[in-house]
């Protein structure tokens, strides 16, 4: 079957391998992607204090804001 491709912002990480376990809310470090949506389809990257970097959609400018007002989180993982 034909995978659909997606086009976002979690194309950065590709070939990374995860480390594990994965961060809870409260531990996350700068570098950690952070899961957004139950179905992951938004990811940003946490930067530290509390703030992530994304982009919400195609064509809108990257910023910087606090995890909280990317989106409903979901998950993080840590990537080495």
């Amino acid at each position: 079957a034909a995978r659909r491709r997606r086009r976002g912002c979690g194309g950065a990480v590709h070939g990374a391998r995860v480390q594990e376990p994965p961060p809870q809310p409260a531990g996350q470090q700068p570098g950690d992607l952070i899961i957004y949506y139950p179905d992951a389809h938004h990811v940003g990257m946490y930067v530290g204090d509390g703030y992530v970097i994304h982009a919400s959609t195609f064509g809108v400018p990257v910023k910087v804001v606090p995890i909280d007002q990317a989106g409903p989180y979901a998950a993080a993982r840590r990537y080495a």
